[in-house]
């Protein structure tokens, strides 16, 4: 759900909405949207589209690799 904003930057919802805005959760989440969507078009059988070399590729569903989530951690630069 969407919280509004104060004027001061943060939500109401108080410290909770910071996940939010931690970049290693939001590329953990995008993460884990992508791994089960691309689940999803394997096991039913239909294609995925990507980008790849450049040019729109369309993967068939018995070539889309499914990779396992990795533990990640906190690069010199955060």
């Amino acid at each position: 759900m969407i919280q509004p904003v104060t004027s001061a930057g943060s939500s109401t919802a108080g410290d909770s909405n910071d996940i939010y805005l931690n970049p290693s959760s939001v590329h953990a989440a995008l993460s884990s949207a992508i791994r089960e969507a691309r689940l999803r078009h394997k096991l039913l059988g239909q294609p995925v589209v990507e980008w790849r070399d450049g040019q729109v590729v369309l993967v068939p569903a018995e070539e889309i690799e499914i990779v396992e989530p990795t533990q990640t951690s906190k690069s010199s630069n955060e």
